[in-house]
């Protein structure tokens, strides 16, 4: 059986049922080209193995036809494409799966006061400039839609806050004065949610993502307004 279990934002994220199930494993992995590995992961589950990106891309289910296997996931596991596609190649083997859920990017957000509900398409900035996740910002402002806007990771350097600020005013995405909320180390003691104009952010905690909010309703900038 193959096991795909979230470890969540922070490795104490881990639910008690993850841990028994990763306990009665006889391998476990760790998809590591996102999520930094701690000792405290160690020290309560043991031994692992850690696969690339490639190597998950590329995970063969076949492994856990005769075995108990996971897959240990940074955030939630069914927050990527892969790891659905994991679960379609043991569906058509005959091999079964579970999934363990946790904490994810994707709700953690709802901390700034933004309804999670008015979020569109989200998207990734990257070092390398491309139009697309500037066209998709542009494209829920339009709709009303809050952006949640991932930032690039790139041989081990997370781009900042104050990078992708940087950005968004370079590609016209924003305008300079344009409030945008900027989030570092969410669901971490060392968290920061900052709310400004796009030329003040000055955030340069990693990891971290910006959110660039479309139409506010009363109650969301009363949070903005009032938390952050």
């Amino acid at each position: 059986m193959l096991y795909l279990i979230g470890i969540g934002l922070s490795v104490k994220d881990i639910s008690l049922k993850a841990v028994e199930t990763i306990k009665k494993c006889e391998k476990v992995y760790l998809e590591n080209y996102t999520n930094k590995v701690e000792k405290y992961l160690e020290e309560i589950i043991g031994d692992f193995e850690i696969l690339s990106r490639d190597q998950v891309e590329n995970f063969n289910v076949e492994e856990a036809k005769n075995q108990d296997i996971c897959l240990l996931v940074s955030g939630d596991p069914l927050s990527a494409t892969t790891h659905i596609q994991l679960m379609i190649d043991c569906k058509n083997a005959g091999i079964k799966f579970d999934v363990i859920h946790s904490s994810s990017i994707y709700t953690a957000v709802a901390k700034t006061g933004l309804q999670l509900y008015k979020f569109g398409r989200t998207t990734t900035l990257t070092f390398f400039e491309v139009a697309s996740p500037y066209e998709v910002i542009k494209k829920n402002k339009e709709n009303g839609f809050h952006s949640l806007v991932l930032l690039d990771i790139d041989n081990g350097k997370c781009m900042s806050a104050k990078e992708a600020a940087e950005l968004l005013i370079k590609n016209q995405a924003v305008k300079e004065d344009e409030k945008i909320v900027a989030c570092s180390n969410l669901g971490k003691e060392n968290e920061k949610i900052i709310f400004d104009s796009v030329d003040k952010i000055s955030l340069e905690e990693v990891p971290a993502c910006i959110i660039v909010p479309g139409s506010l309703n009363e109650k969301e900038e009363e949070a903005l307004n009032t938390l952050w």
